[in-house]
């Protein structure tokens, strides 16, 4: 999603839970000894929450599988809008917000709200960007 995976997440597959669970006491079975292809096939959804007090919820579908084949980079995002929300913003109402202030440059919060976004991600944030490319290698370097 392009957050720096400082909070807890958790993949949820039908009654499993796969995330991590450092202390044991969330009942998560370990992410890292999952294969994609062993827990969900074709048209599984896959349900993620990321940021248990922000609250970030998406639901993911597995829509065709493959065999990688040498050059190719996989997996790959085919397709997305907007930007990733930064971190700690306050969930979807927080960042709604947030999109209203610096959509309105006359806010009286608009050039301190837009330093802080600028701060979060590291550059100028625009809510509406989206790379493609640069996506697609995030997800694939998430991996490696």
């Amino acid at each position: 999603m392009g957050w720096q995976d400082y909070h807890l997440h958790v993949f949820r597959i039908g009654d499993a839970a796969y995330g991590p669970d450092p202390e044991g006491e969330l009942g998560f079975r370990d992410e890292m000894k999952a294969r994609l292809s062993d827990v969900a096939q074709v048209w599984t959804s896959i349900g993620y929450e990321y940021d248990f007090g922000d609250s970030w919820e998406h639901e993911l579908l597995v829509e065709t599988a493959s065999t990688a084949e040498l050059g190719r980079a996989c997996p790959a995002c085919t397709a997305g809008e907007g930007a990733c929300p930064p971190e700690d913003c306050g969930g979807w109402p927080g960042y709604q917000e947030l999109k209203a202030i610096l959509a309105n440059p006359a806010h009286k919060a608009h050039q301190e709200m837009q330093m802080w976004a600028d701060s979060q991600v590291g550059e100028k944030f625009d809510p509406a960007s989206f790379d493609l490319p640069a996506t697609s290698r995030r997800v694939t370097r998430a991996l490696f």
